[in-house]
């Protein structure tokens, strides 16, 4: 018997991936627009692999990443606790866990801790260009992890490591209208 099922509907201008994975125990459909079925089916790939449940950050609820967030920190003083006892440093809890928190404001805020920092190790002003926006992609890895887990488009891409689906589709300039992801067994409690 079904517990849930998916209507997905295209344009002609838009193009279906389907993919089974496992004999069929995973399935995913997904719709892009810009790209052909080729894309379409290794977006559903990675959807496959990934597990995302939504598309963006905006469709997160906040109190859903607040409760990940310290998910995320609890297991963070668990690890710290075991780095101390072989005296490794311990890592910093997360302050934010998407995009959502992210404010202008907290942006801002960060790029100045930067260059304080980079003023504090007596770098030249001069190269500060070229180090900057290394360390606010860095920023912005370590604080959106809620975001990675659970939103495609903010996942690294698995056929390219080296970007996210989000930048890898804006570099085919194609986008993910709809996916939809089943599982064998998905949302039965298990005893």
């Amino acid at each position: 018997s079904f517990r849930r099922f998916a209507l997905v509907e295209k344009t002609d201008a838009q193009a279906f991936g389907a993919y089974q994975h496992n004999g069929g125990r995973i399935g995913v459909i997904s719709v892009v627009e810009g790209g052909d079925e080729t894309l379409a089916k290794q977006i559903s790939m990675h959807i496959a692999a990934m597990k995302p449940t939504v598309l963006s950050y905006t469709e997160l609820d906040e109190q859903f990443v607040k409760d990940e967030l310290a998910q995320i920190n609890h297991k963070i003083e668990q690890d710290n606790e075991s780095r101390a006892m072989v005296d490794k440093p311990a890592l910093p809890l997360l302050k934010y866990g998407s995009k959502a928190q992210l404010t202008d404001e907290v942006i801002a805020a960060a790029e100045e801790a930067i260059k304080a920092e980079l003023a504090a190790e007596g770098k030249p002003e001069k190269i500060w260009d070229k180090i900057i926006p290394g360390k606010m992609d860095r920023f912005l890895l370590d604080n959106t992890q809620v975001d990675q887990a659970y939103t495609l488009l903010a996942q690294v891409y698995i056929m390219d490591d080296s970007k996210t689906v989000e930048a890898y589709l804006n570099s085919v300039n194609a986008s993910v209208v709809e996916f939809a992801r089943f599982e064998v067994g998905e949302g039965i409690e298990k005893a």
